[in-house]
């Protein structure tokens, strides 16, 4: 089991899972006993005045007694739940919380034994004790063995005490042999080894599922380096691999950068890969918060899909949105190159809007979630016929007419791409 660390200690992710999922066991244990002392006090102070009616009347100090027991039951019940509305429960509620149940099941239960008629010459002869053992067993639903510990000992000191002092009969006076403290021995000792087995065990169950959700959380984290957060999760949650996939509509968005190939050949191979990870990193960053997923990487360029593979009714005007962002993004970078001592980079942006098939391709033993299709391809001629037509940014008819928001977005021209019969019309900046 993991050790729960002091307050003091800085928490490892494992640590805060453990941590947080315990606190937010207990609460739900603090509320479920929450409930039972509600239920108790109920019938003690609605139940036992009817049943009583003429001794309260009379305050008779028993049933006046157990009337208040039954009051301060719900009066601390209703502070549990207001505390505990939106927020687990602290080290001095749940121990007020054991110390106010142990007196009043103790104490009902000393009431019942000495109540007029009774015929049990000690009160290891009365059946409602067991609620006693009850009483230590719920402190281990608050999954603390130092809580279930607490509970066992102020339970066994009073229930001792009661032992010690509960013949009945004046006139039929005996001392509490053997056999009652055996009973009472046996009574207290499994119920205390059982409380801290529930709160020993539940915490060792607790860690291990949160290893399991670190392990879990630390994979989806590296796989996330390699392909995007939405299609990571989306492999997680099949159960088995399977190729194939789905016709649906998406927009596609393609950059490259311009004269980089030329411009690395000064530059040493580390060099190379640092400036492309600070632009990448800029781009992936912009593209992520336009809800845009990274496909591949193909060299100094990208390939981003919005609408795969969970499709959203402005996957165009979201991919549009980022191409005029990314175009902000560089000059910003731009900036920071400058202030470097570094040239200017410059990238063409393409994008396009229509049909895919989206799924996994490759083989059983290695395979890859992209899309295919004529719109993909589209997508990469216009980033291509950028420098052709002069713009940064070229987006096609299709993808401005799918879109819901006016974008500031000039038609250039009908222009003829390579391998397509008809004029493609293009907007752009």
């Amino acid at each position: 089991m993991i050790p729960l660390p002091s307050s003091s200690d800085k928490l490892n992710p494992t640590q805060a899972i453990v941590t947080d999922l315990l606190a937010s066991a207990a609460r739900q244990g603090e509320l479920g006993i929450a409930w039972g002392r509600l239920i108790l006090g109920i019938a003690v102070t609605l139940i036992w005045p009817i049943v009583h009616w003429n001794n309260l009347l009379a305050l008779v100090p028993r049933v006046v007694a157990a009337f208040a027991l039954g009051v301060l039951a719900l009066i601390w019940t209703l502070y549990v739940f207001y505390r505990l509305r939106n927020a687990n429960p602290s080290r001095a509620l749940t121990y007020t919380s054991i110390a106010i149940d142990a007196v009043l099941i103790n104490s009902l239960v000393m009431m019942y034994v000495i109540a007029p008629g009774a015929s049990h010459q000690s009160i290891v002869e009365v059946h409602s004790t067991a609620f006693v053992y009850i009483a230590i067993v719920s402190a281990g639903v608050r999954f603390s063995r130092a809580a279930a510990y607490f509970g066992a000992a102020i339970n066994s000191v009073m229930l001792i005490a009661l032992v010690a002092t509960s013949t009945i009969r004046v006139d039929n006076l005996r001392i509490i042999g053997g056999a009652e403290w055996l009973t009472v021995g046996i009574g207290l000792i499994g119920s205390t080894v059982l409380a801290v087995r529930i709160a020993t065990r539940t915490g060792r169950l607790v860690a291990q599922a949160a290893e399991e959700t670190q392990r879990s959380e630390t994979a989806r984290s590296k796989l996330g380096a390699y392909i995007s957060p939405e299609v990571a999760d989306k492999v997680l949650k099949e159960s088995e691999l399977r190729l194939g996939g789905e016709r649906q509509n998406v927009a596609v968005l393609f950059s490259d950068l311009r004269g980089f190939t030329t411009y690395s050949e000064s530059l040493e191979p580390e060099e190379i890969v640092e400036q492309l990870n600070d632009y990448m990193s800029v781009m992936v960053d912009t593209i992520t918060q336009h809800g845009g997923i990274v496909d591949k990487f193909i060299g100094d360029g990208i390939m981003a899909v919005f609408g795969a593979p969970i499709p959203k009714p402005d996957d165009a005007d979201r991919a549009v949105e980022c191409a005029q962002d990314m175009m902000r993004a560089i000059d910003k970078h731009n900036q920071e190159r400058k202030s470097k001592g570094l040239s200017k980079l410059k990238h063409g942006i393409g994008v396009h809007y229509g049909p895919v098939v989206a799924g996994n391709v490759g083989t059983p033993a290695r395979a890859a979630y992209t899309v295919i299709g004529d719109t993909v391809n589209l997508a990469s001629r216009l980033e291509s016929m950028t420098k052709q037509v002069e713009a940064d940014l070229i987006v096609s008819d299709e993808a401005l007419q799918n879109c819901t928001r006016a974008h500031g977005i000039a038609r250039i021209d009908e222009i003829h791409v390579p391998g397509r019969s008809g004029a493609v019309t293009i907007h752009g900046t």
